[in-house]
C-alpha cells in the first residue's frame, strides 16, 4: 500500500507529501487529532474547531474512513484516485440540484427550459428531475440533436408531446435565439447548467432575450458552476471542455441586473465553506453537504432567481 501511495503521490504536487505522513501516524491518533494533523498540512493555521468537528464526526459516524479523508484533499483527477477511496461528487452534486428543482424553483404555467433536452427522458431535464408543479406548457430550447454531444437516439424527441398534462414543445435553436416566442408570453425561464456553455457576449444576449419574452413579474432562474470553487477543483482549466466561462456570483448578478432584472434569491448548491476558506477542494465536504446553502459564493454551483423589472 505504501509503495502504491508513494507512486500516486509522485504524480501530485509536493505540497501533498505531508498527507502521507499523516497517514503513517494515523493509527495512534484520535479522530480529532488525526483531522487536526491533516488540517495543519493543507492550510496555514490548520482547521478551525468547527472544521475539525465536521470531518472527525464523519470519521466517527463511519461515513468516511481515514484513508479516504486524506485522498479527498488531493488535487488530482478522479481517475487517478484509487477506486476504493473515490468519492462520487457528481452524484452528490446531482442530489443537491434535484433539491433545488423540487423545493426552490417557483411554480409557473408557461416555461422555457434553456438547454433542457435530456439523453435520459423525453420530457426533458426539468420534469425528469422532479419539478413538482404542473405547467401548462414547457418549451425546451436546445441545439438540434446532431449538434449535441449527449444526444441519445433511443430517446424519441417529437416536436410536440404531452406529459402528465403538460404540453412539451422542442425548439431546435441556440440559447439566445428566442425569436419564436412572443413578447411577454412566458412566466419563467429556467437555465439549468447551460449559460456556462456560451460566451459572455452570447450570455448577455440570452439574458436580454429572456427579459423580452417574460411577462410582468416573470422569473429568470438559473444555476451554473461557481468559478471561484471550480478553480479549487480544476486550477488550470475549466471544469468541462464545452464550458466557455465559469462565473462568480457577483459577475453574473451584474450581467442579469444590467438587462433589467432584479435578483431576489441567491443560493449555494453543494455549499463548501471549508474548501472555500482553505483554498483546497475537499471531496469529503462535497459528499457530506449534498444540499443548498445561503452563501452563493461558496457553492460548487450557485442559483440565481431574478424578477423582470418593468
Amino acid at each position: 500500500m505504501l509503495v502504491r501511495l508513494t507512486r500516486m503521490m509522485s504524480m501530485a504536487s509536493t505540497q501533498l507529501l505531508p498527507l502521507t505522513k499523516a497517514r503513517l501516524v494515523s493509527k495512534r491518533l484520535s479522530n480529532q487529532e488525526f483531522t487536526q494533523q491533516i488540517g495543519n498540512r493543507v492550510v496555514t493555521g490548520g482547521f478551525l474547531p468547527n472544521e475539525v468537528e465536521f470531518f472527525s464526526s464523519m470519521l466517527a459516524g463511519g461515513r468516511i474512513d481515514r484513508e479516504t479523508l486524506i485522498w479527498s484533499f488531493f488535487r488530482l483527477p478522479d481517475r487517478m484516485i484509487p477506486e476504493r477511496v473515490r468519492l462520487n461528487i457528481i452524484a452528490a452534486h446531482h442530489d443537491a440540484r434535484v433539491e433545488l428543482v423540487t423545493k426552490v424553483l417557483p411554480a409557473a404555467k408557461r416555461i422555457i427550459d434553456l438547454g433542457g433536452a435530456s439523453d435520459l427522458a423525453v420530457q426533458g431535464a426539468l420534469l425528469s428531475m422532479g419539478y413538482p408543479h404542473r405547467p401548462d406548457s414547457l418549451s425546451i430550447v436546445d441545439r438540434p440533436p446532431e449538434r449535441r454531444t449527449d444526444y441519445n437516439p433511443q430517446i424519441e424527441q417529437r416536436n410536440t408531446l404531452e406529459h402528465n398534462g403538460t404540453r412539451i414543445n422542442y425548439v431546435d435553436a441556440d440559447l439566445s435565439d428566442l425569436s419564436s416566442f412572443a413578447d411577454r408570453s412566458i412566466d419563467m425561464v429556467w437555465s439549468g447548467q447551460s449559460i456556462e456553455h456560451v460566451s459572455t457576449e452570447i450570455g448577455k444576449k440570452t439574458i436580454a432575450s429572456c427579459h423580452r419574452v417574460l411577462a410582468k413579474d416573470g422569473r429568470l432562474c438559473l444555476d451554473t458552476p461557481n468559478g471561484r470553487v471550480a478553480r479549487l477543483a480544476s486550477p488550470h482549466a475549466l471544469l468541462h471542455p464545452e464550458h466557455q466561462i465559469e462565473y462568480v456570483p457577483s459577475h453574473l448578478i451584474s450581467l442579469i441586473e444590467n438587462e433589467g432584472f432584479r435578483v431576489v434569491k441567491a443560493l449555494a448548491i453543494s455549499p463548501l465553506p471549508i474548501s472555500a476558506r482553505i483554498g483546497r477542494l475537499s471531496r469529503a465536504e462535497m459528499i457530506e453537504n449534498r444540499g443548498l446553502g445561503a452563501d452563493p459564493t461558496n457553492g460548487f454551483s450557485f442559483y440565481l432567481e431574478a424578477v423582470k423589472a418593468e
